[in-house]
Formats: structure tokens, sequence, C-alpha cells
């Protein structure tokens, strides 16, 4: 009897997205142990584990997207995200024309709480009321001069 041996490949899952203007996405292997809340979570975690430098096609190929997202995606994590993800950028041209791709690595993933907000509005709205009380003083007493001297 042949000894048969089964192929084992990566499983991939499929993520289902929260939101009616967002699209599902495939997880790759390497990622389904870890849980996230965000795509572009989960493609940080990806490039960190896999060590090597990333660009759009290998981000669309592996999480089933468009390369247009893919793109808007990597370009959020370095620029937006850049103070919770640390990350190296290294930009190539490729094909004709000056067509440039961004590659990334992500050296490190900070782990972070949300926190709400604390209202700064109170002090601005406190120092915009005494602004304007002061605004408003300096107009009366221009007019009450005016009306003093037309008198």
């Amino acid at each position: 009897m042949h000894n048969l041996t089964s192929r084992v490949t990566e499983a991939h899952r499929i993520v289902k997205a929260r939101q009616a203007n967002h699209y599902s996405f495939r997880l790759p292997g390497e990622l389904s142990d870890y849980k996230e809340n965000a795509l572009y979570r989960y493609i940080a975690r990806w490039s960190y584990i896999r060590r090597a430098y990333i660009c759009c096609d290998d981000v669309a190929a592996s999480f089933g997207i468009s390369v247009r997202q893919a793109t808007n995606i990597l370009s959020m994590i370095h620029r937006r995200y850049g103070d919770v993800i640390s990350c190296d950028i290294k930009r190539t041209k490729s094909g004709k024309g000056n067509i440039i791709k961004t590659h990334l690595l992500v050296t490190e993933i900070k782990e972070f709480k949300r926190c709400k907000k604390v209202k700064k509005a109170s002090a601005s709205r406190d120092d915009n009321t005494s602004e304007a009380m002061c605004l408003k003083q300096l107009r009366d007493n221009f007019l009450f001069c005016k009306k003093k001297l037309e008198a």
C-alpha cells in the first residue's frame, strides 16, 4: 500500500465586515491565533510576524482585498498610527514610468488601551468667554465714549 501523505496548507478564515460600507477579508493562517479589532492591526501583526518588507500587492493577495484598499491601509499604518506601530519604510520605483511603491516593515507593536478623551473644550470655553467679555466691554466703552462725544 502506498503511504498517503496529505499536503498541509495554511488554513485561512474569512472575517466578516462589521459595517455595511466595509468588506470582508481573508485572514492568513499565521494570524489564526490573534484576535484584533481592525484590519490595519492584522496587517501590522502579519508584517511583524513575517519580519519582511511588505507592499500593497502582498497585502492584497494575502488578505483578499483590493490593491487600492491595501495601499490606503499601509499608508494609514505609518502615518496615522506611527505612535503605536513602529515601522521602517522603503520606497522603490517599479514598472514603467515613475510608479513608486511603499514597502513597510513593522518593527514593534505597542499595546494600547483606548481611554476617553478629556474635554479640553471647557477650559478653552472659559478662555473664550473671558475674551468675549473683554471684547464686549471694549465695544461698550467705545460706543459709550462715542455717544458722550456726540452729545
